[in-house]
């Protein structure tokens, strides 16, 4: 009688099973079983699943120009100001707006909305601006008056006139023609401005041109008798500010000489040939 053997593990069963060869061998009943278990831990093993696809941030491209995170917002009186801040993780992206009372004038109330936007996952591209509206203390309506892009920026109080009439202040502009400036266009140039107490009118006094060399303003007031606005120019050096007298129509400037110049204070109003003379030492 032939002797009945017990099946052969293949050979590539053994090199994957490794110690569990002879006891697979030993018993048939259970060897198809734990062999298909081995075979897929092995295949597992030597076959590990594919990484998984990289994530891909969000794209902010298809959303709408008009598009924001921040709630809608309903004053519950008039001029009420608002201040909201929200962040989208899925979105990366990060929005903020903050609105302080800025002046107060003829039944309505100058704000300042200062605005704040973020976007970008692993690196934020930030956009703010400072924006100036006149809100009717009546009714609620509002209004901008320096135009919410963040090409032009106030950059500093409004300063009220001697008979609190009129309001001035200071902006900056960045871009390119819009700045006007010298023959090419300067990158970045000041402007002045002058609003009316009631909101009404509202106007822009360097219009006949500041010096080709101002990048910025700073030092904005009113002689006390009102003819005139003192401001200092900036030429972008270090420490190289230049006293100016503007009209407070806008009709001329003045450039004081580094020495031996009147304030702008002894300037009449009436004074002549005083349109941007030669700076000198």
């Amino acid at each position: 009688m032939s002797q009945i053997r017990p099946p052969v593990c293949r050979e590539t069963l053994t090199l994957c099973v490794g110690e569990s060869r002879d006891r697979l061998c030993q018993r048939p009943l259970r060897a198809a079983a734990l062999a298909a278990l081995w075979l897929a831990v092995v295949l597992t093993a030597c076959h590990p699943a594919s990484p998984a696809p990289a994530v891909t941030p969000p794209s902010t491209a298809a959303l709408p120009p008009d598009f924001t995170l921040l709630p809608a917002f309903t004053p519950a009186y008039p001029c009420e100001l608002r201040e909201a801040e929200v962040y989208d993780a899925d979105l990366c992206r990060s929005e903020r707006v903050r609105e302080t009372a800025a002046a107060r004038g003829a039944g309505v109330l100058f704000i300042l909305r200062e605005y704040h936007l973020g976007t970008g996952c692993y690196g934020s591209i930030n956009v703010d601006t400072r924006e100036l509206l006149v809100c009717d203390q009546h009714s609620g309506a509002v209004r901008s008056l320096t135009g919410s892009g963040p090409t032009e920026r106030i950059t500093s109080a409004l300063i009220p006139s001697p008979d609190s009439t009129w309001l001035a202040f200071t902006t900056l502009v960045m871009g390119g023609a819009d700045a006007g400036g010298g023959a090419e266009g300067a990158a970045i140039r000041p402007r002045v401005y002058r609003v009316s107490a009631d909101g009404a009118r509202f106007e822009r006094l360097d219009t006949a041109g500041l010096p080709d060399f101002a990048v910025g303003a700073q030092g904005l007031r009113w002689t006390e008798n009102g003819a005139w606005l003192e401001l200092s120019l900036w030429d972008g050096g270090t420490d190289t500010w230049h006293a100016c007298c503007l009209r407070a129509d806008g009709s001329g400037l003045y450039v004081l000489p580094r020495s031996g110049s009147p304030p702008c204070d002894e300037l009449p109003a009436e004074a002549q040939g005083l349109e941007r003379p030669a700076i000198h030492d």
